[in-house]
């Protein structure tokens, strides 16, 4: 479908409108790449057991329903199956029959031993992209190993690069592993349906969480062992390479200020009123500023100290220095410049609208322009059986034999 825009353009479907994905993720970073094709305009079918899934009652609630679930299960639709069942196995099968993309995060050999492998659904459906995200990959001693968010950042070596170097390693503040390997998956399962569109062929997309972690380390810290074994230290907030990067007190709150180049340097000596830094043979240059970072550091907080974070901000930022207040979440989500690019409202099945984050992709002629929160469990049970051919009497059935369970109408 195409429709007219004020200007007289036409405006497209969304990208992946028309494409069906079965969704059997259960925890954030399947969630999370199920989320971006559902953004993305795909029909997500969400394949719920019975007993739920326990981030359904995580806090906080909104209208009975958590707000952290309908946020990374937004614009999906779901259907409650038991696929221990025979009847239960007999409608995934049915359902991966017609899908474009099958999408599971169970441990390796989950779904081989519901009958719903690779092997056995391609058979079935030559066309199916089938993605699966591990821990471990599929191979190797960890591969039957569980993997959670602390493990992942743990062994990849992320963790030891976190924090104080004065104290432990520490977590990174988001889940890094549980969303990269969910954006890598994403990213995985889009190639994989350009090139079925050159093959007509679908395949097999695996993506364990300790690789997608590990290859973010292309950001330096890998390179750079692998270059001369060279093993980096925790930092905190200091580059290895840059000074003056990190943070700095100004008088009501922190910012962060990065001086990569000498013009940046020379401008933030003008901005703070202390030109003589640039006659200084402890600062002069890029390399003698890191090897005197402990004293530059000092003297820019005592200038620091005189004016207020976002004083600093603006005028340094003004300047071509690259500035920016350490806010908290509520700070960033509070600013109007911010607010008005990544928030919006979304949609609740039990009706209003609750407030939730933009996907950051901006299409100019496929927008993401619309947002439904989470599906209520089960809440399209009845549909997703009727398109797949079962009488209202069938599912009735098949309720009564705790095969499906439908959400009250």
């Amino acid at each position: 479908m195409q429709v007219r825009t004020k200007s007289g353009d036409h405006k497209l479907d969304r990208p992946l409108q028309g494409i069906k994905v079965l969704d059997f993720t259960h925890t954030l970073g399947g969630f999370f790449s199920t989320m971006i094709l559902a953004d993305y305009g795909a029909d997500v079918i969400k394949i719920e057991p019975p007993a739920g899934n326990t981030l359904r009652s995580d806090q906080p609630l909104i209208n009975g329903e958590s707000a952290y679930f309908m946020a990374i299960n937004r614009n999906k639709r779901s259907i409650v199956v038991d696929l221990k069942q025979k009847e239960g196995k007999e409608i995934a099968i049915r359902l991966a029959s017609e899908a474009d993309v099958l999408v599971n995060n169970f441990r390796t050999g989950v779904m081989d031993g519901l009958g719903l492998s690779y092997k056995d659904l391609h058979a079935l459906n030559p066309r199916l992209i089938y993605a699966h995200m591990t821990g471990y990959g599929t191979t190797g001693d960890y591969k039957n190993r569980g993997a959670q968010e602390g493990q992942i950042q743990a062994i990849s070596g992320v963790m030891s690069l976190t924090g104080d170097p004065a104290g432990p390693p520490q977590f990174c503040g988001i889940n890094v592993a549980d969303l990269t390997s969910g954006s890598t998956l994403t990213q995985g399962v889009l190639a994989a349906l350009y090139s079925r569109e050159k093959t007509g062929k679908g395949q097999l997309i695996e993506v364990a969480m300790l690789d997608a972690l590990m290859f973010q380390l292309t950001g330096y810290y890998g390179p750079s062992y692998l270059a001369d074994g060279r093993e980096h230290k925790r930092r905190g907030v200091r580059s290895p390479f840059i000074v003056p990067y990190g943070t700095f007190e100004a008088s009501d709150g922190a910012l962060v200020l990065v001086g990569r180049t000498e013009k940046q340097f020379e401008q933030l000596c003008h901005v703070v009123g202390r030109a003589e830094w640039l006659l200084d043979e402890r600062f002069k240059t890029s390399k003698a500023r890191l090897t005197h970072r402990d004293a530059l550091e000092g003297e820019l907080n005592k200038a620091f100290c005189h004016k207020t974070r976002d004083e600093w901000v603006s005028e340094l930022n003004a300047k071509g220095v690259p500035t920016a207040p350490v806010n908290t979440v509520g700070e960033a989500l509070s600013d109007p410049v911010i607010r008005d690019r990544v928030v919006i409202q979304q949609g609740h099945p039990k009706g209003g609208k609750i407030p939730g984050l933009a996907n950051p992709v901006k299409f100019s002629n496929t927008p993401i322009d619309e947002y439904s929160a989470s599906p209520l469990f089960g809440q399209h049970t009845r549909s997703v059986l009727a398109e797949l051919g079962y009488t209202d009497q069938q599912v009735q059935k098949l309720v009564e034999a705790s095969v499906v369970v439908a959400a009250s109408a």
